[in-house]
């Protein structure tokens, strides 16, 4: 399965790997068993947007969409997170509102 259809950029792929490694942090999963797909999809969608290794697997685009919808969320004060992490968060404000947009993400 492909990616989107455009050229992500350096800022885009640096944030996009941030926010994968947020989604393990969450524990918003309700079984064990979704938990470990999630780590393993987010383990190898960063490993493969590190390389630009595409394509994705249905899984692995799953978990790049939730991950930048779920630091949208944050930025935004819907997703009740530690201040530190916040903090985080808001360094990537610009990049994840240009990629809510690529991924249609309101």
């Amino acid at each position: 399965m492909d990616f989107i259809n455009c050229n992500l950029s350096s800022a885009d792929v640096d944030t996009i790997i941030f926010a994968l490694s947020v989604i393990p942090k969450l524990h918003l999963e309700y079984t064990p068993e979704q938990a470990l797909l999630n780590q393993a999809s987010c383990t190898s969608a960063a490993k493969k947007l590190s390389l630009r290794n595409i394509p994705f697997s249905v899984d692995e685009l799953r978990v790049i969409s939730s991950a930048v919808q779920a630091v949208d969320m944050i930025n935004r004060g819907l997703l009740a997170v530690e201040p530190s992490l916040k903090k985080e968060c808001s360094s990537y404000l610009f990049t994840i509102n240009h990629l809510c947009s690529l991924f249609d993400i309101e």
